[in-house]
């Protein structure tokens, strides 16, 4: 007889396992899927924060290139040039400011 029990509690307790890891597995590709969403989403929103203001972008660069290259500035004869490319730290840092200070 208490062979039967730990054998049906066996039974049971291997299948609710069985059970649980498929819902692990579920719970994975759903949080998985919702990251994707998530990574999406804030890209969309960040382009659309940025609808209509290439003009001020522009403006801004302009500015932040007259600035590497003034006397009163960094004095970089190349301004936002370094090596042949773009300074893509400078550009970075600089337009954060400048949309920093406009927003």
């Amino acid at each position: 007889m208490l062979t039967r029990v730990l054998a049906v509690a066996t039974a049971l307790l291997a299948a609710f396992v069985i059970h649980q890891h498929n819902q692990i597995g579920q719970l994975q590709a759903q949080v998985a899927d919702a990251q994707t969403q998530a990574v999406q989403r804030a890209r969309n929103i960040a382009s659309d924060s940025m609808e209509g203001q290439t003009t001020e972008i522009q403006r801004a660069m302009k500015w932040l290139n007259g600035f590497y290259q003034a006397p009163e500035g960094l004095q970089r004869r190349e301004g936002l040039w370094i090596d042949g490319h773009p300074d893509y730290e400078g550009l970075s840092s600089g337009c954060s400011r400048c949309t920093c200070a406009t927003a």
